[in-house]
């Protein structure tokens, strides 16, 4: 975290504190703008760096996709840019769901009881998880039968620990 988005989170504390503490309209207005003003800028900041990741991604995904045929170039680089837009907000997804779990207290007024539910955040995270790895078995598909010959030896070996070359050439793949 940055410190301009520590001094963010710090003023909106402190505006939460002094909405909460006074009953002037005037200076709820007022402090209502600033507020409105940190949050737009804290989300352009994490904006840019969602940007950054994503772009790191593609760059990652390129690299490793960059033997496949020609005739499949731009199909490829569309699914690319799909999948890393895709794994950077599942990260999003998964680092909200650490922090603020899988369920949630909820009532749909003050005069009915709070239930617990699940989190729309979980909803949201499965079905793009879902679609997240069928973009990458196309794209596993797409690699040219030299880089995937012997694949699926060797993530048997893999999971049944018998180590070898396959274990080896599984992890470096995950580099």
């Amino acid at each position: 975290m940055t410190k301009r988005e520590k001094a963010i989170i710090n003023r909106l504390s402190e505006i939460n504190q002094l909405t909460k503490e006074n009953s002037d309209p005037r200076t709820d207005d007022t402090l209502g703008c600033e507020r409105k003003a940190l949050l737009i800028e804290l989300e352009s900041i994490h904006d840019k760096e969602k940007k950054k990741r994503i772009a790191k991604e593609i760059k990652r995904l390129t690299g490793i996709f960059k033997d496949t045929d020609a005739n499949t170039g731009s199909y490829l680089e569309s699914l690319i840019e799909r999948a890393a837009f895709m794994r950077i907000t599942l990260e999003d997804y998964e680092e909200d769901i650490r922090i603020n779990g899988s369920t949630e207290w909820f009532t749909q007024s003050p005069l009915t009881p709070p239930y617990e539910r699940e989190r729309p955040v979980i909803r949201l995270y499965n079905s793009m998880n879902k679609n997240y790895q069928s973009i990458m078995k196309q794209l596993a598909d797409a690699l040219p039968d030299s880089l995937r010959s012997g694949s699926e030896d060797e993530i048997n070996d893999f999971i049944q620990g018998r180590g070898g070359t396959g274990r080896e050439n599984i992890l470096r793949r995950f580099d």
